[in-house]
């Protein structure tokens, strides 16, 4: 019995290994009857065939996902057979989705060719950083993207601005620096403070820790001139930027409240993306920079005053020396003829006559071509969760003249973390490290080479002024060869120098956190921090300082932010809601230490200690804070879109320190946007791809960024030495001072042609600013110069226009031509001031001012002019008939122009309108571009003309030198009446000195219309097949040019110029610029 017990359990249980072996086998035999499949392919732009890197590649559903390598492939290895929905995304184009099927074991090819993005709804970053769909907005937004910005390699990323966005203007102060002003739709402040707002990456831009130094440069030939020192605006890396949103108007950038009455313009820096391994990319740039345009210098005539008809260095047996002038009135060159002239050996003049010879080269070989080498490398890399990019780049700039350029270290450091599916953290980071060993002096002064080359003679060969120490006399006493009041150019660029060392820290780090689907709020903290240190030096025997000086400035600037935005999107069907609440708390500090020696114990030891007196310091303190709310409400239906913003900001420049307390320091401001995108609610014909209407108003203000002007405070007396004590201020303050307000109105349409390949976006606008605060002169008598008071309303309006179209829509290796054109004009007017003020100036020169009235230009140029004829006046012809002179000059009886007694208005700086047309063309591998800029309307006035004229340098002064000249216009007879002017003018430099005065600003003014050839550039890609055997993703070179030629009547160097006053960059008074420069340089970029 037992042993049949046994047996049956023994029996049951191989009955059961046999089931279960059964049913193993059968799962292996299904498995491998249903095995899997694989998915692969490559991603492309249809446009050009080339591949697309690190595009995203999801199988829908399910957790596979995949990222494009440097072909373009990506791959699924191992998919079960079933039903798919594979999508592919990449920036810049369309969603790609498709269907498929994927059956036991098959290896199925899926290339994808994705469409490019080419309708409106493009996304831009907007106020606060907030990304918007384009179409949504009610203002008008403009976009760079980074190769726009590298196209021509600017030194300047700013200088990528012009030509490319309608209702830019840039003022450049020029130099190796070249610090632009940039100005959205026209000057709208009386106190020059009409800079646009610069964020990096959420990091507001301070323009105050450069240009400090000089107080304009109205000259004068003993004190000093500016110098431009730069700022952190020209401290921006362009290789580092991603792209570029300009909000051109106050509407659209309300949100910044206070700094955006003059719009905004929002960088973008590159960040780290998903690609396979480590991205690498090298960068290097070689540019050389010459001179592109000269004034008409004479070299027919040689140095004199033109009272001798001969030329003697030093008294000699020919006659008394001649040489102290720096005028061309001399005798006329000829090699046939000699005279005692000076000799370089001894410095003195030379035992023997030497020819009377021309130097025509003496300016142009003073300088020398300019080198600037840009090298930068970049690494980046990043997953689903993590991006991060690192980049390097070293920027050395030797300028056209000697001893002058600067270098330019700069890391960028960018991070973004998702930390959980909520919680994500994005951090980025910029150190820039420049230094300069000299900087040049500009404007009309010893200290400024350009005052020299003004004045340098046509017998005078430059090489002779490279000793620039007399004799044994080194360190003691300058050479001055030809005239004792300009000193030795090469004295000013080796011994007068300016030097800077900067460091500059400025980043953010942001917190977002989706609190549920729809809701997020994000908190960020951000700082701009600069210290620098700055030397001038002097040496003994220079004309503004016969016993040396030294000056040594410490500056460090700072500003903090702190500040949270909640944001909550929602759309129900053809409702859409985008709400965001936010504040901020912004700190800004700057302080300067500013010392100087002006007499040194001992030559050539500049240290403070070295001074015959105590130091004497003008210390500068500056510290602000404003608090901040601001809110957003986005609604659209259907094709409506509707924006209301508010920012309440409280300002601590206007609050008020004494009883009874005001609320002035506290600014609401609003702003209503509407779009309406016309093609969503009706039919048009099909030629009409898009069409949207837009509108804004706003109102914002501004309690300006110089604190304390609401209370009394002492100011230190810098001139009496170091600590020197107080003394009682010469500004009235003012207690009851109010913002400034603005109120905008936009409108505009936005319309895409032909399938989206012609591009049209028109905009008109009106800004009123008013409440301007602005000092004001005071009778003396009251105790004080100037009061501080808010008067004044400025008012700009004008048309812009951006065309963009596609000329021919060439598919993969054939020919592709696209275009753009930009126009604008802006008019702008002083509406009103006050009771008690019926004229304000807003900059004065030498000779001449802007100055502004009611119902006139804040760009209007008043100064002397010429004694003309009234209006109606008439000459009696000998036939008994009449002509009319009115207009004509009025000469004086020895037959010299007459000047007026009082000023009188001359021009506007301001242009009447500015445009540009610009092409891209490609074809195969390479690509070709182009950009034309103008502006046509404007005035200015021009010192160099003005003492060319006065000394006899220009070729305009060689008319009437052997015979005299009879100027043209009238003489007033006695009793009233006038006559032809028929008077041989034999003193021919009185002549011009008499018509081309410097004091005559009338004379002197001349338009500034240009068109300028301002980028071109050539490309050629290394064909990626060959490109595969070394394992390189890509390998371009290219040669560009930038300012290649100038087109204009400007008789001095370049019709774009800017004269540094204070802090600001002012247009329409040239004293003395740097020469405009053309540069030709070529690129390669390698990446890996």
């Amino acid at each position: 019995m037992n042993v049949f017990i046994f047996s049956w359990n023994q029996s049951r249980r191989g009955i059961k290994l046999a089931l279960l072996l059964f049913i193993i086998m059968g799962s292996i035999t299904s498995v491998y009857a249903q095995q899997n499949g694989s998915v692969s392919g490559i991603i492309t732009d249809p446009e050009t065939s080339e591949p697309l890197i690190s595009a995203t590649v999801v199988i829908e559903g399910t957790k596979h996902v995949a990222l494009s390598d440097t072909d373009g492939k990506y791959t699924f290895p191992s998919l079960a057979p079933g039903n798919y929905t594979i999508s592919a995304t990449y920036v810049g184009f369309k969603k790609y989705t498709e269907q498929f099927t994927l059956t036991s074991g098959q290896k199925k090819t899926i290339n994808i060719a994705l469409i490019p993005r080419t309708e409106l709804t493009e996304v831009v970053v907007t106020a606060l950083g907030i990304k918007r769909d384009e179409k949504a907005l009610g203002y008008a937004v403009s976009k760079l993207s980074s190769d726009d910005v590298t196209k021509a390699m600017p030194n300047n990323w700013s200088d990528a601005l012009s030509g490319r966005v309608a209702g830019v203007n840039l003022v450049n102060s020029g130099g190796p620096v070249g610090s632009s002003k940039i100005v959205l739709r026209g000057e709208n402040s009386l106190d020059g403070n009409s800079s646009a707002l610069i964020i990096v990456d959420g990091v507001i831009i301070s323009e105050s820790s450069g240009r400090r130094t000089g107080s304009g440069s109205t000259y004068n030939t003993s004190g000093d001139t500016s110098v431009d020192f730069g700022s952190s605006l020209s401290d921006i890396n362009p290789d580092d930027i991603e792209d570029i949103s300009i909000l051109k108007g106050p509407g659209a950038a309300a949100l910044y409240g206070a700094r955006g009455a003059n719009g905004a313009i929002i960088i973008t820096t590159k960040q780290g993306r998903k690609v396979p391994g480590i991205g690498i990319t090298i960068n290097s740039n070689i540019d050389f920079e010459t001179i592109n345009n000269w004034p008409d210098y004479q070299y027919e005539y040689g140095q004199g005053d033109g009272t001798h008809n001969w030329y003697s260095y030093d008294r000699s047996v020919d006659g008394a020396s001649t040489r102290s002038t720096s005028s061309a009135w001399g005798p006329r060159f000829n090699e046939n003829t000699s005279y005692f002239q000076y000799d370089p050996v001894t410095q003195t003049q030379g035992k023997a006559r030497t020819p009377w010879v021309a130097y025509p080269n003496n300016r142009k070989d003073f300088f020398r071509t300019g080198v600037t080498y840009t090298n930068s490398v970049a690494f980046q890399g990043g997953n689903d969760k993590a991006g991060i990019r690192f980049s390097y780049t070293n920027r050395t700039n030797n300028w056209i003249m000697e001893n002058t350029g600067y270098s330019r270290n700069t890391l960028a450091l960018s991070v973004n973390y998702k930390l959980t599916d909520k919680l994500k953290v994005d951090s980025k980071i910029n150190y820039v490290n420049k230094s300069s060993d000299n900087l040049p002096s500009m404007g009309y002064g010893n200290s400024s080479i350009m005052y020299f080359i003004r004045g340098i003679v046509p017998n005078a060969d430059i090489n002779w002024y490279k000793d620039y120490w007399k004799l044994g006399r080194e360190n003691q006493e300058i050479s001055r060869p030809f005239s004792s009041l300009i000193d030795n150019p090469y004295a000013i660029l080796y011994e007068m120098t300016n030097s800077s060392y900067r460091n500059q820290v400025s980043g953010n780090i942001a917190v977002t956190y989706d609190i549920i689907k729809d809701l997020s709020v994000l908190v960020r903290a951000t700082t701009d921090l600069s210290t620098e240190k700055r030397e001038q030096k002097r040496p003994y025997d220079t004309q503004g300082n016969r016993n040396g000086m030294y000056r040594r400035q410490n500056i460090t600037s700072q500003e903090t932010t702190i500040e949270f935005l909640a944001q909550y999107k929602k759309t129900w069907d053809r409702f859409g809601l985008n709400a965001s609440l936010g504040g901020q708390r912004m700190d800004n500090r700057y302080n300067k230490d500013d010392l100087r020696v002006n007499d040194l114990l001992f030559p050539d030891v500049y240290t403070l200690a070295n001074g015959q007196n105590i130091p004497i310091s003008d210390p500068y303190l500056s510290r602000y804070s404003v608090n901040s709310i601001y809110g957003m409400l986005a609604l659209n239906y259907s094709f409506i879109y509707l924006d209301i913003t508010g920012r309440n900001d409280w300002f601590s420049t206007l609050a008020r320190p004494v009883p009874p307390s005001t609320n002035n320091c506290s600014v609401f401001y609003p702003s209503f946007n509407l779009s309406g995108v016309l093609t969503e609610a009706m039919k048009f014909p099909e030629q009409v791809s898009f069409l949207k209407v837009r509108g804004s108003w706003s109102k914002v203000g501004s309690g300006g960024t110089t604190p304390y002007r609401t209370s009394y405070t002492y100011v230190s007396e810098s001139s009496a030495g170091f600590n020197a004590g107080l003394s009682n201020p010469t500004v009235l303050p003012n207690y009851d001072l109010k913002p400034l307000k603005t109120i905008s109105y936009e409108v505009g349409i936005d319309a895409r042609l032909f399938n989206n390949r012609l591009k049209l976006d028109l905009s008109a606008y009106k800004n009123n600013t008013s409440d301007q605060i602005i000092r004001a002169n005071l009778d003396r008598s009251t105790g004080y110069s100037a009061i501080i008071l808010n008067a004044g309303e400025v008012q700009n309006k004008g048309i812009e226009a951006q065309v963009e179209g596609v000329i021919i829509d060439g598919k993969k290796d054939e020919l592709f031509l696209s275009s753009f054109m930009t126009y604008s004009i802006n008019r702008n007017k002083l509406v009103r001031l006050t009771d008690n003020l019926t004229v304000y100036n807003i900059y004065n020169s030498a000779r001449g001012s802007l100055v502004a009235y009611p119902g006139g230009s804040l760009g209007a140029i008043y100064g002397l002019g010429y004694n003309r004829a009234p209006k109606g006046s008439t000459i009696e012809n000998p036939d008994g008939s009449t002509t009319d002179i009115s207009g004509q000059i009025i000469y004086d009886a020895q037959g010299y122009p007459t000047m007026t007694d009082s000023t009188i208005y001359v021009g506007d700086t301001n242009p009447k309108w500015k445009g540009s047309f610009g092409m891209n063309i490609r074809y195969k591998n390479f690509s070709f571009s182009f950009l034309l800029d103008g502006q046509f309307g404007g005035m200015g006035y021009s010192l160099t003309h003005a003492t060319m004229m006065e000394m006899g340098t220009s070729t305009k002064t060689l008319p009437g030198r052997y015979n005299g000249i009879v100027g043209e216009g009238v003489v007033k007879n006695s009793d009233g009446t006038y006559k032809w002017n028929t008077t041989l003018a034999t003193n021919i430099p009185t002549y011009y000195q008499k018509h081309y005065d410097r004091s005559n600003v009338e004379a002197n003014t001349f338009r500034t219309d240009y068109i300028k050839l301002r980028e071109v550039r050539l490309d050629y890609k290394i064909p990626k097949a060959f490109l595969k055997k070394f394992k390189i993703e890509s390998l371009e070179v290219g040669v560009y040019g930038r300012n290649l030629f100038t087109i204009t009547k400007w008789p001095a160097y370049d019709p774009e110029f800017g004269d540094i006053s204070g802090s600001d960059i002012v247009a329409g008074f040239e004293n003395a610029q740097f020469p405009s420069t053309r540069v030709i340089g070529s690129n390669i970029k390698l990446s890996f």
